[in-house]
Parts: C-alpha cells; sequence; structure tokens
C-alpha cells in the first residue's frame, strides 16, 4: 500500500509591521460569575428557589378574593374528610351523631353550626318513632335523612346535644310545634286504623263523643272535634288532639273527664285554673308551654262501638311530644337557677310524664340533691318545689324492689322498728338539707332578730293567706329571698322527706327551741328600730308580724313533738300503714277537723301546686334507669 510522503507544514510567515493585532495564543478565561458552580451551591439555589416559589402562592391565594382561591388555600392543609362535599359530610354526621365532630376543626364547625341542623338533632332526639309501620313526615328531619334509631342511641343523643352551647330554650321550644305534628301525624293513623277494624268513620251521624256524665255544653265541645280531620287540616289536627293553648275566649269549653281524685287537673288545657284560695286564676297555669303556645302532649282519643252501633270516641291518653328520658347533671344543680334552667327541667318533667312506652330515664340522685342545695342556699322555693316534685315521680320504688310494701292496695307494716310515713325511696332526702334550710337561722338572737324583721317588713299577709302561700307558688310565679323564710323551706322539705329526721337530731333541735323560745314583741321592738333607718322599708302592721311568727312556732312546736314521737294528731288519725304524705299532700284523714297539722300543710300535691298539666298521665307507671334498677 503505498503511503503518502510526510513533510513537515511550511511555517507561516510572521506578519509584516502594521498589518493589524496579533492574535493570542488560546481562547479568553471565563470570569467567575460564568462557571459552573458546585453540587451544593445548585442544592441550596433549588432549595432557596422552591420556598420562593411557595411563599409566592400563598401569597397570591392569600390576597386574591373569592371562593376558588379560599378553596386552593384550603387543599393545602384540610383532611380528606374536610374535602368532601358539604351534603356528605352532614350526612355522615347524622349517621353517627357525633355531636364532637362539629369541634374537630373549623372547617367542620362552619359545614355543621347551622340552625336546620340543629333542629334536626332536637328532633331525633325528643321524637318517639311508632313502633308500627306508621307513615311518617320525614321532610321536617331535612337536611337529615330520616330513620329509626335505638333507645341507647336517642338518650346518648339527648344527653350530648343538652350539654352543647348552641341548645337554649328558645330553640328547644321553636321546635315543639314540628314535635308536635309528628306525633299527631302518627296518632292519626293509629286512630284511622282503629275505626278501620271497628268498620266505623267518624264521618258518620253516629259519633258520640265524650263520656255520659259529661254535661251538654261540654259534650258539644268534644262532639265538635272528635271527628278525624284531614292530614292537611292543620288547625282542626291540633284542635282534635288537644295539641295547643287556645286563648281565654274558649275556655268556657272546658271539660272533665272522668273523676280520677289522684289527677284533678283533668281539665281541657282552656280551663281556667283554680288557685288555692278557691278563686279563678286570671293566667292559664299548665307549666311551660312551646312556641305557638304548643303543649307538651297531645290527646290519644280512645274508640269503641257501643249495642246500637254507634262509635263512641273519648280522649283519655296523653302522648308526650318531648320523650325526655335524661335529665344531665349541669341542669339539675343549677347554681345558680335562673327562669330559663327551671323552665327548661319543667319540659324535660312534663314531657317524661306522658311517656308512651319505654319508661326509661336517666338521672342522677346526687345532682338533684346538690339542685335542691342550690335553691335552699338561694332561697328559692319554687326551684325547690320543682325538684321535690321530681324527687317524687323518678326515686320511688318499684313492686319488683319492695314486694312487702306494694302488695295489695293497702301496703303492710314495713319491717324494721320504724314505719314510713312518705313510702320507701330508692334516694330518701339527705337530712343535710334540713341542716342547710335552718343553718342561718341557729345563731345569735341578734342575727335571728334581723331575719324576722326582713320577713316582717315583706309580709302583708294574714296567717292564714301566709300558709296558703307558702305552698300554693305557680311555676311561673318568683318568691324574692326576704320572704322565703326557714319555716316555709322546711314544710317543703317535710312533705317529701320526713322519714330523713331522726328523733335526736341537734339541729333541727335547736332550730325549734329557738323558735319556741323568741320573745313574743322581739319583732314589734325590732321593727320599730328598723324603722328609723333612711333606706329600711316601713314596718309591717303588728298583726302581721305575729301571724308570721306564730305559723314559726306552730311548726317548731309540731316538729317536736314529731321527733319525739308524742304527736297526737299523726298517731291516732293514721293508721299503721297510711302514709302521711304523698307527693306532697297531706292525708286526707288529717284534712278534716282542726288539726295543727291541717293548719300547716296543704290538701294539695306538689304537681298541683307548680300548675303541672296533668289530664292523660298514666299514673301507674314508674321510671326506671336503663338496667332497670331504681333511678338515681
Amino acid at each position: 500500500m503505498l503511503m503518502p510522503t510526510q513533510r513537515r507544514r511550511p511555517k507561516r510567515p510572521f506578519p509584516e509591521q502594521g498589518a493589524g493585532p496579533a492574535r493570542g495564543p488560546g481562547r479568553p478565561m471565563k470570569r467567575a460569575s460564568e462557571l459552573k458552580p458546585s453540587r451544593k451551591a445548585r442544592t441550596e439555589y433549588a432549595k432557596r428557589l422552591h420556598s420562593q416559589m411557595s411563599g409566592s402562592m400563598m401569597t397570591s391565594s392569600t390576597s386574591s378574593a373569592g371562593a376558588q382561591a379560599d378553596a386552593a388555600q384550603g387543599r393545602l392543609s384540610l383532611s380528606h374528610l374536610e374535602t368532601l362535599p358539604v351534603e356528605l359530610i352532614q350526612h355522615i354526621f347524622f349517621l353517627s351523631f357525633e355531636v364532637n365532630m362539629a369541634r374537630a376543626s373549623p372547617q367542620l364547625a362552619r359545614v355543621l353550626s347551622k340552625p336546620s341542623i340543629y333542629k334536626a338533632l332536637v328532633l331525633f332526639a325528643y321524637f318517639d318513632e311508632p313502633a308500627d309501620k306508621i307513615p311518617v313526615e320525614t321532610h321536617h328531619f331535612l337536611p337529615a335523612e330520616y330513620r329509626q334509631i335505638s333507645l341507647d342511641e336517642k338518650m346518648r343523643l339527648q344527653r350530648a346535644i343538652l350539654g352543647c352551647k348552641w341548645f337554649t330554650l328558645d330553640l328547644f321550644k321553636s321546635c315543639m310545634p314540628i314535635l308536635s305534628r309528628l306525633q299527631m301525624v302518627e296518632e292519626w293513623h293509629w286512630e284511622h286504623q282503629s275505626e278501620a277494624l271497628l268498620d266505623m268513620s267518624s264521618e258518620g251521624h253516629g259519633l258520640v263523643a265524650g263520656p255520659s256524665q259529661v254535661p251538654g255544653e261540654q259534650a258539644e265541645f268534644l262532639q265538635s272535634v272528635a271527628a278525624l280531620p284531614s292530614l292537611a287540616d292543620q288547625a282542626g289536627m291540633e284542635k282534635h288532639f288537644f295539641a295547643t293553648l287556645e286563648p281565654a275566649a274558649v275556655a268556657a269549653s272546658s271539660y272533665v273527664v272522668g273523676s280520677d281524685s289522684q289527677h284533678p287537673n283533668h281539665q281541657h288545657p282552656d280551663a281556667p285554673v283554680q288557685s288555692q284560695t278557691g278563686q279563678g286564676s286570671s293566667s292559664q297555669v299548665v307549666g311551660p308551654i312551646g312556641a305557638r303556645n304548643t303543649l307538651p302532649r297531645i290527646m290519644r282519643w280512645t274508640c269503641s262501638v257501643d249495642t246500637h252501633g254507634r262509635l263512641h270516641k273519648t280522649p283519655e291518653q296523653g302522648i308526650s311530644i318531648l320523650a325526655a328520658r335524661v335529665f344531665p347533671d349541669h341542669i339539675l344543680r343549677g347554681s345558680p337557677w335562673t327562669e330559663s334552667k327551671l323552665e327548661l327541667v319543667q319540659l324535660l318533667r312534663q314531657g317524661m310524664r306522658f311517656l308512651a312506652r319505654d319508661y326509661v330515664l336517666d338521672i342522677s340522685a346526687t345532682a338533684l340533691f346538690e339542685g335542691m342545695a342550690s335553691a335552699i342556699r338561694e332561697r328559692n322555693e319554687t326551684a325547690l318545689l320543682v325538684l321535690l316534685e321530681l324527687h317524687y315521680a323518678t326515686m320511688r320504688f318499684a313492686p319488683s324492689h319492695d314486694p312487702d310494701w306494694f302488695q295489695g292496695t293497702t301496703p303492710p307494716v314495713p319491717k324494721g322498728p320504724n314505719r314510713y310515713w312518705v313510702g320507701p325511696l330508692a334516694h330518701p332526702l339527705p337530712a343535710e338539707l334540713f341542716h342547710l334550710a335552718v343553718k342561718k337561722h341557729t345563731g345569735t338572737h341578734v342575727h335571728w332578730h334581723s331575719e324576722v324583721g326582713d320577713r316582717i317588713r315583706d309580709r302583708n299577709h294574714n296567717h292564714k293567706s301566709d300558709v296558703s302561700s307558702s305552698h300554693g307558688h305557680g311555676a311561673k310565679e318568683s318568691t324574692s329571698a326576704a320572704t322565703t323564710t326557714p319555716a316555709r323551706l322546711l314544710t317543703l322539705l317535710l312533705r317529701e322527706g320526713i322519714d330523713s329526721i331522726q328523733s335526736d337530731d341537734k339541729i333541727l333541735t335547736r332550730w325549734a327551741a329557738h323558735t319556741l323560745n323568741l320573745p313574743v314583741d322581739s319583732t314589734q321592738s325590732f321593727s320599730s328600730a328598723s324603722s328609723s333607718s333612711a333606706t329600711a322599708p316601713a314596718p309591717a302592721p303588728a298583726s302581721v308580724s305575729q301571724a308570721s311568727l306564730s305559723f314559726e312556732r306552730s311548726l317548731a312546736r309540731w316538729l317536736l313533738d314529731f321527733m319525739s314521737g308524742t304527736n297526737t294528731d299523726v298517731t291516732h288519725h293514721l293508721g299503721p300503714t297510711e302514709p302521711l304524705f304523698v307527693n306532697g299532700r297531706l292525708s286526707s284523714r288529717l284534712t278534716e277537723g282542726s288539726s295543727l297539722t291541717a293548719t300547716l300543710f296543704p290538701n294539695t300535691s306538689f304537681t298541683e301546686e307548680i300548675g303541672y298539666l296533668t289530664h292523660g298521665e298514666d299514673g301507674e307507671d314508674v321510671v326506671r334507669a336503663r338496667d332497670g334498677e331504681p333511678c338515681g
């Protein structure tokens, strides 16, 4: 193979002088700013650039207004649950009934904190759904999807919502018309099925309303509302089921069903209630009511057919629209007792009174006694009266727990050295309540005289009205602390917890001795001394002060005789198995004649004094705890 001949490359000729700039030996070096940075520098630069970009995005999303910018910012920190649609979050909430879900994050709180959700929770908690397959107007529960819930879940929901800040008395009352409508629809279908089974219709001419002993005018009123109205006729439904408190102009159409002396308030809601003095009250005393004058119960009509083929209908059983089965501790304690707290307790009590099924109640005896102590410290006579009535209704033994006491119509003598004067209670009143009622009034004579002076200046009734006023209060009346004497509080406690008093109680004995040893002219001298003060009110007449002190002396003398076993009024008139008080009512054997006991204690029950609506109450059923044991 032939190779080309190699030879040297000829040298370049040197440029001539003045031919131009001479070229350098190579490429010039780069500046420091143009060199490639190290890996560490590049990493730090990338991190800094990323943080700058992220900060600019957050700044732009925060500064921009609009829902899209807020949503873009929220997606950076929201959980998967919070990013779900609002309808789906609400659906999950109503399936769980967990009120703490709204407290988990501000986003969930915004979705779940709505009045419509609050009302739906109240409806689920207090509506007793029908046991049978009866239609329910489910649109009232929107935005929730209606479903039947168990008794345990219902009680858990009641306790949960009663502890929420959004649950107020006004909200509770605003839900009562809807709860009443739901219960009326249920009873409408029940009554319609009853008429269908009898092959009768209330639209026929053979309808007979009410029992035969009802007077003519009242029978006409019952006849006018006995026919089953249409479901679309809301006004007719309310009249038929006696669901609302109508104006006083319709009060003449009152009626009385039956003659049960145990429930003397068997009257139409519009009937004027008689006061303790026997005169008609100007105001309707039926206990608390809801929005649009909604009562806490409706009436169920019973249907039957006589031998002439006529349909007889009678309103006999009350059905609760507030299926209250939970009394939380913080509601019972009061501390302090306000009008709204007391009215809420009364509404729950009325809802419990007319339960038609599942006679179950969750209540703490300790919290109930703490509420009584708070009422005594505040000298709130009405609150103490309401709590004592609740104690009697919830703390009684069932027959299965004390068969020796409840056998037959007349209970036998209890075992042991002592007998019951009120009855066996699962949680009797503690003696400390009696001591608290008189604690501030067992000191020196000067302190006691000042208390008497307060009562003298504020009381302007005679002895008879003083005795009746100490027991005949409606729930709407308020008693000032100055007019609530220890004797008035002690009288209320004795009517429910006289079995708790021991014969050797030193504090009560000291109080009674102080009262009996007060000089007769001590109150008059204090009144004359206090009248010299510019700020003190004018003293009451001497007859009023003597009547007030006379009542306390009589109570102290009666209490000492009872503790020593020498009270002839009680021992001579009552048999060994007869109670002295039943629901605060003095035994009828002692109301006859002019005994000292009859002048101190009224012939009225706690329920009557509060003014509760009791027509339709089934007094035979006793509420129990969830496990079947006594409440408390």
